[in-house]
């Protein structure tokens, strides 16, 4: 069994281990913050980059404005 991933394995594993952090509660993530198990970074990071992502299909955001988030 190969034990390295390719590019786009790689990639997909990482989306679907920040999809998870969007759909977690507040509550939740303020927890995992305070513990240091995750950062606001990363959270706000898999925010926007799912927001990017879903963008031109739902057409939902008029503008993300990554730089004032980061």
């Amino acid at each position: 069994m190969n034990q390295y991933w390719t590019v786009r394995e790689a990639g997909a594993i990482l989306r679907r281990m920040s999809d998870e952090l969007c759909f977690r509660t507040a509550v939740w993530l303020g927890e995992a913050i305070a513990r240091r198990e995750v950062s606001p970074v990363e959270v706000t990071r898999a925010v926007l980059d799912r927001a990017e992502r879903l963008q031109p299909k739902l057409n939902c955001f008029i503008t993300l404005c990554e730089d004032e988030a980061m």
